[in-house]
């Protein structure tokens, strides 16, 4: 045997040196035929043994009717039993069997008179003690006058698994487009490990993007699924073998069957891809994720598909967002048709680009058919913008515009407002054109100004008739003084001048007289004061009414120094309003608790304050005048507030009943209330607020 190196009969190959094994990947037959044939009539013609060891996709007999119609001196080769065609289960059928085979055919091959042995080998691409198995052990053939073609099926590995295989030879052919092409093994090494980082990168991009892939094998029913569908499905990666049951289960049972139409649908139909959105149920927790699936078929030369290959894509929160927006999208339709003013969208060129339902059933149209119209032409009737029109001072400013009009085509008087529309970029598309109906606030504000008018009117004769009253109450006081002044001054020279003349009865008429004529005139400026309090202009400050009430006091204690009375009065009680009139008010309800606690041989009288909760929650300062006098029977309070009422007569307590009316009257005018307490000869308390 002679080991020069030898034609391979492979072009891209060359020569080869004894002791070679390379390896080829194929996908179809003819990619199997297309190297093996010129690789073994190289051999027959160097003069070698050749061995075709075939597997159950390509037989003996399909080996021989391939040689035969390749090589024409075919036969020649056979009488001299240069080429053999042998099954791979001859080769690998037990423990030993290779070895035994190897040895034999090198034998043969020596005993035969030939230069060499050249095998080519289908291998099986099964792993035995992590090892891919073939039909010869690789090592044995290095040093040996043997020259090995190992050929595997491409779909069986993926890139990874290719690599190992290119690791176990001296290089590879692998069919890149319509070319055959050399990898060497120590490419390979360095390729595996470019492969792994780019494998594990895969993963981890997969695992980001909720995308995940998988394969199924027709040929051999065998389905593989990457980790990330197994996370997509609520599944620990790799937790079990992939199954196309398993699958069909983790689909939501809603969706099952359209899911499995589409792929069955896709095979018996003849298409070559399919994709569908489905929902899955995760086992472990039952949460129904959105997936997309994607799937393309893969076919043999004959058309029948061998193999289908798919991604799975967890769509979930793409899919609840686009669901959002829907109804995002649903609810502002929902409020642009609702507001029942008048909306249009309209571009720069005073085109109606939308309208909601108000709009366009004014207009008296559908809102489709008035998308492109000019609003000035079919909502003014006009041939162009009028001068008014707030849309055009939009479209020049860019800014904000109003104006009121009378438009009988929107229903009367209206408010239009237009608000600039920009684009993402900052451009003006046009505005926002909104028209509210004002007819109802327009007719209010004419009857407010009617209303004015007339309360002009009326305030100009309110006045004429207080200056009247006023000239009239001078009047009706000079009028009735004078003549008072005389009686009063006639009985009081009669009771000095002719007292001694006049018996008891007499005195005692001229003394009633006079004391009339005095109560006469009190009532007079009682009244006066209770006009003057009605019509008098407020002047509003802030009032310590605390430091007043104590000046009162004062003054009344003065006026009968001899009297047990105490006054208790609440330090830095403030309030707003006008200090003349509280003061009345002040002066009013302690000279009553002064006069009506004069029968009591000890008195208290107090002026405080008690806070209460309003009406809208805010707390609100009650002020109290209490004293520990005559009191009333609480049947009658509700006539004590009107003038000329008096619970008790004159000879007991003087008054003219006028105080507490002139006090409700002030209160009044403050916006406050009052109102009174009490029981007879244990007191009275008058409340108020301002």
């Amino acid at each position: 045997m002679t080991y020069n190196l030898r034609k391979s009969g492979i072009t891209v190959v060359g020569d080869l040196p004894a002791g070679c094994h390379f390896c080829q990947f194929y996908k179809t037959k003819k990619d199997l035929t297309d190297i093996f044939i010129p690789y073994l009539k190289a051999g027959m013609e160097n003069n070698e043994l050749c061995v075709w060891v075939t597997s159950k996709q390509f037989a003996p007999e399909d080996a021989e009717r391939a040689l035969k119609k390749a090589i024409p001196e075919f036969a020649k080769y056979t009488n001299k039993k240069q080429i053999e065609i042998i099954p791979f289960s001859k080769c690998h059928s037990g423990s030993g069997k290779q070895g035994k085979v190897f040895s034999s055919l090198l034998d043969k091959a020596s005993n035969r008179g030939f230069d060499g042995l050249r095998l080519a080998c289908c291998a099986i691409p099964a792993k035995e003690r992590g090892k891919i198995r073939t039909c010869f052990e690789a090592n044995t053939i290095t040093g040996s006058s043997v020259i090995a073609l190992f050929a595997y099926p491409r779909e069986k590995f993926d890139a990874i698994g290719i690599m190992e295989v290119v690791k176990m030879h001296k290089f590879a052919l692998i069919r890149n487009a319509d070319r055959w092409e050399v990898i060497e093994s120590s490419e390979a090494r360095t390729l595996e490990g470019s492969l792994r980082i780019s494998e594990e990168r895969l993963k981890q991009a997969q695992e980001i993007a909720h995308l995940g892939g998988w394969e199924l094998d027709l040929v051999n029913n065998n389905l593989t699924w990457s980790d990330e569908v197994y996370r997509i499905f609520g599944l620990k990666p790799q937790e079990f073998s992939a199954t196309y049951e398993a699958f069909l289960e983790a689909v939501h049972p809603e969706d099952r069957n359209a899911v499995n139409e589409a792929y069955s649908n896709s095979i018996s139909g003849g298409k070559d891809t399919y994709e569908i959105e489905h929902r899955v149920v995760r086992k472990s927790t039952g949460e129904i994720r959105y997936v997309h699936e994607k799937c393309q078929h893969f076919r043999d030369e004959t058309g029948k598909i061998t193999k289908s290959v798919g991604m799975v894509h967890d769509i979930t929160e793409r899919r609840l967002m686009e669901d959002s927006l829907i109804r995002a999208k649903e609810e502002w339709e929902l409020t642009f048709d609702s507001v029942p003013d008048l909306i249009a969208i309209i571009d720069n060129n005073h085109r109606i680009l939308r309208v909601n339902k108000p709009m366009a059933k004014r207009l008296g149209l559908e809102p489709g058919q008035c998308v492109g119209l000019p609003c000035y032409k079919y909502v003014h009737g006009l041939n162009a913008p009028p001068d008014f029109c707030p849309h055009s001072k939009t479209v020049k400013s860019g800014c904000y515009h109003a104006t009121e009009l009378h438009e009988d085509r929107l229903g009367g008087d209206v408010l239009v407002t237009t608000n600039p529309l920009f684009d993402g970029q900052g451009k003006l598309l046009g505005s926002v054109h909104v028209a509210r109906d004002i007819t109802e606030r327009k007719q209010a504000e004419e009857e407010i100004k009617k209303l004015n008018e007339e309360l002009k009117l009326r305030v100009l004769q309110l006045e004429s008739a207080n200056k009247e009253l006023d000239a009239f109450s001078y009047s009706v006081s000079h009028d009735l003084r004078s003549p008072l002044r005389s009686v009063s001054g006639f009985s009081q020279a009669l009771m000095e001048d002719y007292a001694d003349k006049l018996d008891a009865e007499g005195r005692d008429s001229l003394q009633r007289i006079h004391a009339a004529t005095q109560r006469m005139g009190q009532l007079i400026d009682d009244l006066l004061n209770l006009s003057r309090v009605s019509r008098s202009e407020m002047s509003y400050e802030k009032i310590n009414l605390s430091d007043m009430a104590v000046k009162i006091a004062d003054r009344l204690r003065k006026t009968q120094p001899e009297r047990n009375a105490e006054f208790k009065i609440n330090k830095g009680l403030i309030a707003f309003g006008d200090s003349h009139l509280l003061n009345l008010v002040l002066e009013n309800l302690l000279s009553n608790a002064w006069k009506f606690t004069e029968k009591h041989p000890k008195a208290i009288i107090e002026f405080g304050i008690k806070e209460e909760i309003g009406p809208i929650g805010h707390i609100r300062p009650i002020y109290y005048v209490k004293d520990d006098g005559a009191g009333f029977d609480m049947k009658y309070s509700g006539k004590l507030f009107s003038p000329f009422q008096r619970l008790h007569p004159f000879s007991e307590f003087p008054g003219t009943g006028i105080g507490l009316a002139t006090v409700k009257r002030i209160i009044e005018r403050h916006g406050g209330k009052v109102w009174i307490e009490g029981e007879e000869e244990k007191g009275t308390t008058v409340f108020f607020t301002l």
